[in-house]
């Protein structure tokens, strides 16, 4: 694309196929955006984000469920996962603002999803239609071969099919809360265990290495492919991509993440 930016080509990709489907708007749902929103909102100036959070200890359970290369071995792995996403999530949001980005629990969203999703698409200045809330049958078609074991409920309506008090063990439970527990109240749930004993503890701070050390792992892993293509992070970038030029800094607070419904909630999902 001469002349352009990496944003732009990103872009042409983006509204190509979206025209080819008679949309003038497109969207990219992918959680690990939730990481990445400071570096996005530089990138995509028109960006707004839609951040969707569930309930720790329904998402360590569902992960479990999951094909290996997307799921988590066991629930606190699960938590450990939630708890760096969330976490960088409260961090990342402090480079937006009420104009791009929108938080919402994913239990509002089942209990009362026409007030939700009016407010999502008032938020994306979007109008709004009667036939909104409901999800017909096969509405997204394109879901790719190879991930239709972990989209098998694309297209239908989102339903809480999952008491994580009646399916996850005391034990669990105790190590989950201990992982992530002082951000429940934050996002708006209550927790069940006020204080994890000794042996949760430990091994809260168990998974919690390993997660580390995963990341760092994966960090190298994709330092070693920008060296091996030729590239570096920030490097070889035209003056026109809208890369920020420094970190974010850590928050000095906590950031109330309101929304429509209950207060202190957030959501997984790019659009623009």
């Amino acid at each position: 694309m001469p002349g352009g930016s990496y944003a732009d080509a990103i872009r042409l990709l983006y509204r190509t196929y979206a025209e080819a489907h008679g949309k003038a708007r497109y969207g990219d749902k992918s959680p690990g955006y939730v990481t990445r929103m400071g570096l996005l909102a530089g990138l995509f100036r028109e960006a707004k984000f839609v951040h969707i959070v569930r309930d720790v200890r329904s998402v360590a359970l569902s992960l479990v469920e999951m094909p290996r290369e997307w799921g988590t071995r066991t629930v606190p792995e699960g938590a450990a996962r939630w708890r760096h996403r969330v976490g960088r999530g409260r961090v990342e949001v402090l480079a937006l603002g009420p104009d791009r980005y929108l938080g919402v629990r994913y239990e509002d969203l089942v209990t009362e999803p026409e007030r939700e999703l009016r407010g999502i698409l008032e938020f994306l200045l979007l109008p709004w239609e009667d036939a909104v809330p409901a999800t017909p049958s096969g509405a997204c078609p394109a879901s790719p071969r190879t991930t239709r074991d972990i989209h098998g409920n694309v297209g239908r309506a989102p339903t809480t099919t999952r008491d994580w008090r009646e399916q996850i063990s005391s034990e669990d439970l105790e190590v989950v809360e201990a992982i992530a527990g002082d951000l429940l109240p934050e996002m708006g749930y209550e927790r069940a265990v006020e204080q994890p004993g000794a042996a949760a503890q430990e091994r809260a701070r168990t998974v919690m290495g390993e997660w580390q050390d995963y990341l760092r792992r994966k960090k190298r892993r994709g330092r070693l492919r920008r060296l091996a293509a030729g590239l570096r992070p920030g490097r070889g970038l035209s003056p026109g991509s809208g890369l920020p030029s420094r970190r974010l800094k850590p928050p000095t607070a906590a950031p109330r993440l309101d929304g429509p419904g209950s207060p202190g909630h957030a959501r997984t999902w790019l659009s623009w």
